[in-house]
């Protein structure tokens, strides 16, 4: 049997971490005892966020010789592989963004709850 949270993907992986963190602030704990559990999910997104950016300019560019190529010769084949080759730049893109807006979320909320702890010391 497949474990859901397994198989729901980054998406899942992202809305999983934010619940998690949304429940220990609710619940009043200090940021100091789930600082390392952030912190590390934080560095995982970060690296993923990392190879993505490498990926999508990767298929960007071999989406461009794609183009290059066809606007020299525009056959049938040519045209599909175009297609899919935007048509993947997109999805990448897209992605990439979701990654990116995440990973900024999750840095100011551990420079907010940084700055927090250290103004009750």
């Amino acid at each position: 049997m497949k474990d859901p949270d397994l198989s729901s993907g980054m998406k899942g992986f992202i809305d999983r971490h934010e619940k998690w963190v949304d429940e220990r602030i609710a619940g009043g704990e200090l940021w100091e005892t789930w600082r390392d559990v952030h912190l590390a999910r934080l560095a995982d997104l970060r690296h993923e966020r990392g190879i993505h950016l490498v990926v999508t300019f990767g298929m960007i560019i071999v989406a461009f010789i794609v183009f290059a190529i066809w606007l020299n010769e525009p056959t049938g084949p040519i045209s599909a592989l175009l297609v899919l080759m935007f048509t993947m730049v997109g999805a990448y893109l897209k992605h990439y963004w979701l990654l990116e807006n995440s990973a900024q979320r999750w840095m100011r909320l551990a420079e907010r709850m940084e700055r927090d702890e250290y103004s009750r010391k």
